[in-house]
C-alpha cells in the first residue's frame, strides 16, 4: 500500500503522532448533504461564492474590527486607528492571542449580516438553513467561527475533515475571509475528498497540537488516493462553501506583514 502524504508538513506531523486509517463510517447521505440540490458543488465538495451586497460585507468587517478589539483591550491598551490586517502589530503575547481567538461568537452580534448571508447560502443550496447549535468551551450556543492567523505563524488547522468529529457531520461549512486573503492566502481543499472512503484517509488517531494550541479534530496526512490541493484566489466579499466530509485546511497565512481574520458559519437544515 503506497501512502501519498498531503504536504511536508503533514510528513512530519506523522513521525510525532500516533496514525490510523479511518473506519470507512463517513457515509455521504442525501439528508443531511447540504449540497446535493447544487450539482456543482456536490461533485466537487466545494465551491466558490461572493457577497451579493458588498456594504454586507463591509459592515461585517467593521463589526469583527470592533469586536476584536474589544477583546484585545482586556489585555492591552489599542488605539482608535486599529485596523483589522495589523493585528499582529499590537499582540506580542501568545497566551493572549489564544484568549482572544477564541473561534466562537454569539451570531447574534453579527446583526442583519447573518440573516443576509444566510440567505444568499440557502438559496445556492436550495434549502433553509439555521445556525448549528454547539457546545464550546463548556457552553452551548448558537455560534459563529472566527479565525485571526498572524502572518507566518501556525496559527492554522491543519488538513482534516471536519466530519471526523460527529456533530459536523450535518452541516455545511461557510468560510470567508475579512483581511489579509490576497495573492491566494486562502484555505486548501482536495476536490473531491468529500466522497473518499475513509479507509482511504491516513489520519491522526487524535487532534493535534502545533505551536502550543491543540486542535480537537484529526489531522489528515496522507492517503492511498491520487489527489490534487486546490488554492483559491479570492477576492474582496468571495467565499468558500464546502462539504464537512472534504478534506481542507492548511490555511497558512503567508504574507509577510497582514493578519488574515475570516469568518465561518456552521450551517445545518433548518
Amino acid at each position: 500500500m503506497h501512502i501519498k502524504y498531503l504536504n511536508e508538513d503533514c510528513e512530519r506531523i506523522s513521525k510525532t503522532c500516533d496514525l490510523e486509517f479511518g473506519k470507512e463510517l463517513l457515509i455521504l447521505k442525501d439528508d443531511t448533504n447540504l449540497l446535493s440540490r447544487n450539482p456543482q458543488l456536490n461533485k466537487s465538495g466545494f465551491g466558490r461564492f461572493t457577497v451579493q451586497d458588498i456594504s454586507t460585507f463591509n459592515r461585517l468587517e467593521k463589526t469583527m474590527t470592533l469586536l476584536i478589539k474589544e477583546r484585545m483591550e482586556l489585555y492591552q491598551n489599542v488605539s482608535d486607528d486599529f485596523q483589522l490586517n495589523q493585528y499582529h502589530k499590537h499582540l506580542v503575547n501568545q497566551e493572549d492571542h489564544f484568549k482572544i481567538s477564541t473561534w466562537a461568537l454569539d451570531y447574534k452580534l453579527l446583526g442583519s449580516v447573518y440573516d443576509e448571508i444566510k440567505e444568499q447560502v440557502e438559496e445556492i443550496l436550495g434549502v433553509k438553513l439555521r445556525i448549528k447549535r454547539i457546545n464550546h468551551m463548556g457552553t452551548e450556543g448558537d455560534y459563529v467561527g472566527f479565525r485571526v492567523l498572524r502572518p507566518q505563524k501556525n496559527d492554522h488547522n491543519p488538513f482534516h475533515r471536519d466530519a471526523w468529529i460527529p456533530y459536523w457531520r450535518d452541516t455545511v461549512n461557510i468560510w470567508l475571509p475579512i483581511c489579509g486573503f490576497e495573492d491566494g492566502n486562502s484555505l486548501q481543499f482536495i476536490p473531491e475528498s468529500h466522497i473518499w472512503p475513509d479507509n482511504k484517509v491516513l489520519k491522526t488517531s487524535a487532534g493535534v497540537e502545533i505551536s502550543g494550541k491543540k486542535y480537537h479534530v484529526p489531522a489528515a496526512v496522507g492517503t492511498t488516493n491520487d489527489f490534487t490541493i486546490v488554492t483559491p484566489a479570492l477576492q474582496k466579499g468571495d467565499g468558500m462553501i464546502f462539504s464537512p466530509y472534504l478534506i481542507h485546511g492548511n490555511g497558512v497565512n503567508r504574507q509577510d506583514d497582514t493578519t488574515r481574520v475570516s469568518v465561518e458559519f456552521r450551517f445545518c437544515k433548518d
